[in-house]
């Protein structure tokens, strides 16, 4: 039976993760602060249809199979982070660009 010391720091640590603002929560608030409400409202859909996609992965058949052959998914891993970078460096480089125009 776990203790109710135990419960009370669990529900203490779970309200405050919950009130930190995560990097989607973060980056849906740049995108409105930004360019307005639109915008906001499409990363923010975007950010559910990817979370309701991983939920339907790990839920599936799909799920046990990534668990079983991680070298296929350590090479997605790799392959996003570097269309990551390269859409990093890109908008490094226009924004020198523009700097550079002024």
């Amino acid at each position: 039976m776990i203790g109710m010391d135990v419960l009370i720091a669990f529900a203490v640590a779970a309200l405050i993760l919950s009130l930190s603002p995560g990097p989607s929560n973060l980056y849906i608030m740049a995108c409105t602060m930004g360019n307005g409400a639109r915008a906001g409202v499409a990363a923010a859909a975007v950010i559910a249809l990817a979370s309701d996609l991983f939920v339907v992965t790990l839920s599936s058949q799909l799920g046990r199979w990534l668990a079983k052959s991680p070298g296929w998914a350590v090479r997605q891993e790799q392959l996003a982070g570097g269309i990551l970078f390269a859409l990093g460096a890109f908008i490094l480089l226009e924004e020198v660009t523009i700097l550079m125009q002024v």
